[in-house]
């Protein structure tokens, strides 16, 4: 059974749609990948069907053909892919670490991380607060004769005036030899399992530019200080709890905002700080500025409650009918 299904929603995407997909084909098995068409009228399916596990047809529209994808998933977590985003080296392992208690996971490439050769094994964290118990074996020394001395509680060698207290020898510093077993007793492991129910990763823009790379860094603090997370971030999220939100609502733009919007107040998105990179293309063409303008007055109009239906209708000229 796969632990991660990746659900990559398609339409007319021919040109890269093998290089979206060969990067995942050495997790098949691992990973369920299921791609979800829109009505190409490209080769985009035929190219994409030797590698991924399931072609799923729906209409279409981005919120759709998600919610088509994690219908048929098996993975208990779903990660959401867009066509233009190609997902970091390690991912499966960052998305385990924060999405998923180890315990619950039969995967042995989350029991033993040594399995996956890309990514190093972590160093031990020794708990601050553990108890350090030390074990010491000390050398065995022979029994001090006393018998000649009158009072054998007393030294001979310390004088009467030196004594303190009752002991009859003074406090000293304890020795430990240089051959005393050690050990370390940190007692119960203090780290507790990740209860993240969903999140994101950081975004870089590619290609880039000084302009692309300070809107990256935008985005990925806007996100990180709001708890909205976009598409292009690669939303992943537990399967149960997207069924029980209903999946996406079926508007044909901000889902990817109206969705985390409710993730959110049930609890806050893992941030995985590694980036993927996602395709800068539409930057270029509109123009850095101009679509930075837009993308705010899109969600402005938004949160004072336009219609996406209107909305996407601005973002989609060419795609959709005025409402």
């Amino acid at each position: 059974m796969p632990w991660l299904s990746v659900v990559i929603p398609v339409r007319n995407e021919a040109p890269g749609i093998v290089q979206v997909l060969e990067p995942l084909q050495g997790l098949r098995g691992e990973i369920e990948i299921i791609l979800v068409d829109g009505g190409s009228e490209d080769a985009t399916v035929e190219l994409a069907g030797p590698l991924v596990d399931q072609v799923v047809e729906s209409a279409s529209g981005r919120a759709r053909q998600m919610n088509a994808g994690a219908a048929v998933a098996r993975g208990a977590v779903l990660l959401f892919l867009h066509a233009d985003t190609r997902l970091p080296e390690g991912f499966l392992r960052m998305i385990a670490d924060v999405a998923i208690p180890p315990t619950q996971c039969t995967n042995p490439l989350f029991s033993n991380p040594k399995v996956d050769p890309r990514v190093p094994a972590p160093s031990p964290v020794i708990p601050a607060h553990a108890g350090n118990h030390f074990d010491l074996q000390p050398t065995p020394s022979p029994e001090p004769d006393h018998s000649a001395h009158p009072n054998p509680t007393m030294d001979p060698r310390v004088r009467e005036d030196d004594v303190g207290g009752e002991s009859g020898v003074p406090a000293s510093n304890p020795v430990i030899p240089a051959h005393a077993g050690i050990h370390f007793d940190l007692g119960p492991a203090s780290h507790q399992a990740p209860q993240y129910q969903w999140g994101r990763f950081d975004v870089c823009l590619v290609p880039s530019s000084p302009t692309l790379k300070m809107v990256a860094w935008m985005m990925n603090h806007r996100s990180r200080l709001t708890g909205i997370c976009t598409g292009d971030q690669a939303i992943f999220v537990r399967r149960d709890l997207f069924n029980k939100l209903g999946g996406y609502a079926d508007i044909p733009l901000m889902e990817d905002i109206e969705l985390t919007r409710r993730l959110k107040r049930i609890c806050p998105p893992a941030r995985i700080r590694h980036p993927l990179t996602t395709s800068s293309r539409r930057w270029q063409q509109n123009g850095v500025f101009k679509t930075i303008g837009l993308m705010w007055w899109l969600r402005l109009q938004y949160w004072v409650g336009v219609s996406p239906a209107r909305l996407a209708q601005k973002y989609y000229p060419a795609r959709v009918p005025k409402p």
